[in-house]
């Protein structure tokens, strides 16, 4: 009886362990997933206003620039 209880339950142990741990796997990876595509919105986010203060720090420069001639050229 003992043997047959070794045979039978624990694979079925193993199998109801293999089972909770792959739900609770998939649950995780929900949420990672959920984290990633926020913090994916908030790179894109980053990523625009850094493109645009590029774009301010280039007029900037030319302003400066042409100050800096038109006070040369006196």
């Amino acid at each position: 009886m003992n043997k047959r209880w070794l045979f039978q339950g624990i694979p079925l142990i193993l199998i109801i362990g293999l089972i909770v741990a792959g739900f609770y796997l998939t649950r995780k990876n929900e949420q990672c997933n959920k984290q990633n595509n926020g913090l994916l919105l908030q790179n894109d986010s980053i990523l625009s206003v850094n493109i645009m203060l590029k774009k301010e720090v280039a007029r900037m420069q030319t302003a400066i620039d042409s100050l800096q001639s038109l006070s040369v050229k006196k």
